[in-house]
Formats: structure tokens, C-alpha cells, sequence
């Protein structure tokens, strides 16, 4: 381990890192520091190429190891929600493939599927939410704050007239038995 030191020096505030030679030799190693900063420069070109809408870019972050869930730091915002909030059918495709969660919801509570569904992407939306029908809603998901934003892409589905879609989401959320409302959904009830 680094042994870091805060001095000051002629009234500079100055760090000082002391790398023992054991340490030294991991992080410099493939496998130590090497492996995490490769890692974390394919993460970000990830996450750029997303935001750009570089699908061709986003597979090549992807096959060289990127984590399909990479997000930014600041809003939590992950890749595929850059792709759906695009409509970028590839993009999602190659997410989806290399196990992007469709279920993570970003800082705010939204769903990459919401976003998608927001600007009227059915078919992208449609894939995402296949995506997520195989995954039971996480903890996260069940946020008073993620399910808030719920009902809203709810709302947005129910208003773009995709019922069968909203029927599915409910039983979703409600793991999968649409006969037991769940408070925050109990308005959508008659779907």
C-alpha cells in the first residue's frame, strides 16, 4: 500500500508519496493498477461514445472489456440510458448483449426504458423492457423516489397507448402478480 504524507514546506501544503517496492511492483503489474486504469479509460470511452450516440465506438469499449453498466459519476446516469434516450437500437442491442442491467436507475429514479419511452422509441422501449420482464425488481427500484418516477413512465406508456406493454410493467412491479396493487400504483389498477 502507497503511504501518503501531507507537508508543509515553506508554507506550501505538498504531498508525499512513499511506494513500497511490494507495491510498487503490483501496481505497475497487468493484473494491479494496470488492469484498473485499462479499465477505467475503456469505461470512459464507453460512456463518451453513448453520450455521442457511437454505437460503432460503444462496441469497441464493450469487446475490450468496458462494463456495459458504466455510468457517470455525477447522476448515475449509465450507458443504455444513452442509448434509449437516442432511440439507438444498436446501441441498446449491444448493452443489452454484454449484460447492461435494464433495471439501474439513475440518481434521479428514472429507468434507461423511460427515457426510451419518453420520446416515443417504442420498439427500443419495448426491448428494454423485455429486458427487464427477466429480472425482478430490485431494491433500488423500489425507492420512493425510483417509484415515483415509475408511475410516470407508466403514465407515458398507459398515454401512448403501448396497454400491452403497461400491463406487463405492472405485473412487474408488483413481481409479477397484477392482482396485488402496490400503494404508489394503485391508480393504474384499472389498466
Amino acid at each position: 500500500r502507497d503511504i501518503s504524507l501531507i507537508l508543509r514546506v515553506c508554507g506550501m501544503v505538498c504531498e508525499l508519496q512513499l511506494n513500497l517496492e511490494e507495491v510498487m511492483d503490483v501496481k505497475e503489474s497487468p493484473a494491479g493498477h494496470g488492469l484498473y486504469e485499462n479499465t477505467r479509460l475503456l469505461n470512459d470511452d464507453l460512456l463518451y461514445a453513448a453520450m455521442r450516440g457511437e454505437s460503432d465506438k460503444v462496441q469497441e469499449a464493450l469487446q475490450g472489456g468496458a462494463n456495459a453498466n458504466v455510468n457517470d459519476g455525477r447522476f448515475g446516469i449509465c450507458a443504455l440510458s444513452f442509448g434509449a434516450v437516442a432511440g439507438d437500437m444498436i446501441m441498446v442491442t449491444q448493452l443489452l448483449t454484454k449484460g447492461a442491467d435494464p433495471c439501474l436507475v439513475d440518481n434521479f429514479g428514472i429507468l434507461p426504458a423511460h427515457r426510451s419511452a419518453q420520446f416515443g422509441f417504442e420498439d427500443v422501449t419495448s426491448k428494454i423492457v423485455k429486458a427487464m420482464l427477466e429480472r425482478q425488481p430490485a431494491k433500488h427500484n423500489r425507492s420512493a423516489k425510483a417509484a415515483k418516477c415509475f408511475s410516470e413512465f407508466l403514465g407515458v406508456v398507459v398515454d401512448k397507448g403501448w396497454c400491452d406493454m403497461a400491463r406487463d410493467l405492472y405485473a412487474w412491479w408488483c413481481k409479477a402478480d397484477a392482482t396485488k396493487p402496490v400503494p404508489v400504483l394503485l391508480h393504474w389498477v384499472e389498466l
